[in-house]
């Protein structure tokens, strides 16, 4: 009987006791949510009623301090924290909170005092530095928390760690020579922590003036016996855009590294991919003259090749054709565009029957059409690829090539062809598949096979993430509303063929007699500035713009009037370098048509020209 009264009051204690937790639970969500509403006075009679039954309660005390603060009752918060310090003197987390309190009633004196007898429980425990000086940073006592910092580096056992917390206070402040001064510290005892250092270095250097701050501080502390500094000055030079300096470190490195020129090579990538082409051609010479027996020579010496016939696009891109629609080829220096030619012959001596010659099959072939304007000789390398090495990936390249070839020579089954090549070849993308389903519609509507050209294009426009979509989708309207007018839509793909063939004359003629035809609706809206873009082909730059401004004029009963405005700018900005009315037509087109796509063109471009006049 006793047995069953002492286990029936154990239960029901138990149960009390159970019955009071999930009381105080509730409680604490209660005042959780009171918190998070902003309203602190409930929030803070609720956590002081838990706390008053749970005293212990470490989360409950921090909880109740908050809403304190939160509130501004500064004494209240004194009082509680004063109240734990007697139960828990040495606490040193105390001394940060009633510190903080005192910083936050403006009585920035005692908060030091009290953060300072926090730290003097035990003085040369490095880490109450630490802590403290992080109660300094929340209350953003940045000064303050960098003396703590600096005290508790001088202690510990682990400086680099304080050297952290420093640099990133410099950081923050803008004293970024301090801030790199740190991490060289760091990197000098450490010269592992070169990838942590360098990714935080590079956090900040793009603040004014924070980059040549940091390269003097780093160039200062840098030895011959720790690498590192090489690492890390060299990547600050590249940031710089100091390549030759960045060259010349790398140089050190791969001498002193002895790997036969691996970062020299991770350079001359990094370079050339940055557009520095005449510094990449000399780097990748010097990697497979220098180490010739290095695995990287094969590699170099395509990256010469590449260097060399970039420099050569430069060279077209600052022609000022490229931004027209349609433009005649430019002409090249053909002793340079040979000495490419020249480069990549040889690599395929050296490297028969390898990526690497078949890739230069593909380089000659594209060389030869776009800069010397060869066909012929461009599709004797191209097939050589073909022939030689069907299933390299540089075979849908070189088909493309080659039906584009075939287009301009009029060869419309050979372009066929190499199209449907691309398409049944197992290594084509989806992109390159409907590239290639895309050319196969043109030539449709250049026969006159309407029906089949609008069939390929209903299967590109399903997908309509596609990059060809876009294209597909204006070809296909084309089509469907000039269905009706099929002697103009025949004309309109004759002359869309002799754009191909390059032969802007008779093309901007045949456009001319569609437009003239109001009968002909988009047919007739499309053609003028078909017609205005293939007179600016030609370079008859007053011809187009006359055009271009009767487009503009007949506002939205032309839809295309957005795109001759924009068009107009173009040609005030690169063809005639007036820079005040290529403004005035991006404005209008902006002003006049807010939903055009070529809204954010026109802003960028505006932003570029202000520059330019200010």
């Amino acid at each position: 009987m006793k047995i069953r009264t002492v286990i029936t009051l154990i239960l029901l204690s138990l149960c009390s006791t159970s019955f009071s937790q999930v009381d105080i639970n509730n409680k604490i969500m209660l005042a959780q949510s009171f918190e998070q509403a902003g309203d602190f006075e409930k929030a803070a009679s609720l956590y002081e009623e838990i706390y008053a039954r749970q005293p212990q309660n470490y989360q409950i005390f921090e909880s109740l301090n908050r809403v304190y603060i939160q509130s501004k009752k500064y004494a209240y918060s004194v009082k509680l924290i004063e109240s734990k310090l007697k139960i828990n003197p040495k606490d040193v987390n105390l001394y940060g909170m009633l510190g903080t309190t005192y910083y936050m009633m403006g009585d920035e004196q005692k908060a030091f005092e009290i953060w300072e007898d926090g730290i003097n429980i035990l003085p040369d425990n490095h880490m109450h530095y630490r802590i403290i000086a992080n109660y300094a940073v929340q209350r953003r006592a940045f000064d303050k928390a960098i003396e703590y910092y600096k005290r508790g580096k001088v202690i510990s056992q682990n400086p680099e760690m304080y050297a952290y917390d420093l640099a990133n206070i410099y950081a923050i402040t803008m004293r970024f020579r301090e801030a790199a001064e740190e991490y060289c510290y760091i990197l000098n005892i450490q010269p592992t922590q070169l990838s942590n250092v360098e990714s935080r270095i590079l956090s900040f250097t793009n603040k004014p003036g924070a980059l040549l701050e940091v390269i003097d501080a780093v160039e200062n502390w840098k030895n011959a016996d720790n690498i590192s500094f090489d690492y890390l000055l060299s990547t600050l030079y590249i940031e710089a855009k100091n390549y030759n300096k960045a060259y010349s470190i790398y140089s050190k490195i791969v001498e002193r590294q002895q790997n036969k020129g691996l970062e020299l090579y991770k350079y001359a990538q990094l370079i050339f991919n940055e557009g520095e082409y005449q510094l990449a051609a000399k780097v990748y010479e010097d990697i497979y003259k220098k180490y010739p027996e290095s695995s990287y020579v094969s590699s170099s010496k395509l990256g010469y090749a590449k260097s060399l016939e970039a420099i050569l696009d430069l060279e077209a891109m600052r022609s000022d054709a490229k931004w027209k629609p349609y433009y005649e080829p430019f002409t090249f220096d053909a002793a340079k565009v040979y000495e490419v030619i020249q480069s990549y012959e040889e690599l395929i001596k050296q490297y028969p029957n390898s990526e690497i010659a078949y890739e230069s099959y593909l380089r000659i072939g594209k060389v030869f059409f776009y800069k010397l304007n060869k066909l012929a000789d461009a599709s004797k390398y191209l097939n050589r690829l073909l022939a030689e090495a069907s299933l390299s990936r540089f075979t849908i390249d070189a088909s493309w090539e080659l039906g584009k070839i075939c287009l301009i020579e009029g060869n419309l089954d050979k372009a066929i062809s190499n199209f449907e090549r691309i398409i049944n070849n197992g290594r084509a993308t989806e992109e390159n598949r409907n590239n290639a389903r895309f050319q196969l519609a043109r030539i449709n509507l250049f026969e006159g096979n309407f029906q089949q050209a609008k069939e390929r294009l209903n299967n590109i426009i399903s997908n309509l993430k596609d990059n060809t979509a876009n294209d597909a989708i204006e070809l296909s309207l084309l089509l469907n509303t000039g269905s009706h007018d099929s002697s103009n839509l025949m004309k309109f793909s004759q002359a869309e063929f002799l754009i191909e063939q390059r032969k802007f004359a008779e093309a901007s003629q045949y456009f001319r007699n569609i437009s003239s035809d109001p009968n002909a609706f988009i047919l007739h809206h499309v053609s003028k500035i078909r017609e205005a873009e293939t007179e600016l082909a030609m370079n008859h730059i007053d011809k187009s713009i006359e055009i271009l401004n009767n487009i503009t004029a007949e506002a939205e009963k032309n839809i295309y009037a957005d795109k001759a405005l924009y068009l107009l700018g173009r040609i005030y900005q690169y063809g005639l370098k007036n820079y005040t009315k290529a403004i005035q037509s991006y404005e209008a087109l902006l002003a006049r048509f807010p939903n055009s796509v070529y809204q954010d063109d026109s802003r960028d471009a505006i932003i570029e020209l202000r520059n330019k006049l200010s």
